[in-house]
């Protein structure tokens, strides 16, 4: 599950940080649909973010724990 948390949250901030580049391939007819793939962003970063936090920190990654 940890892996599965990282890659929500990777996919999260480039649909975030990305935004503008999405936007160039993708039509967008107003900055309501810009805001709705930020906040698809978002979810899926904050989602990750709970699932990274609430799994196990695998073996091989025991180094990296800060909490």
């Amino acid at each position: 599950m940890f892996i599965v948390g990282l890659l929500l949250l990777m996919v999260g901030a480039c649909l975030v940080y990305g935004t503008a580049s999405i936007t160039r391939f993708i039509p967008v007819r107003g900055k309501n649909q810009a805001l709705q793939i930020k906040m698809i962003g978002l979810t899926c970063a904050v989602i990750g973010v709970i699932i990274i936090f609430k799994s196990e920190i695998p073996r091989y990654l025991e180094w990296i724990r800060i909490l």
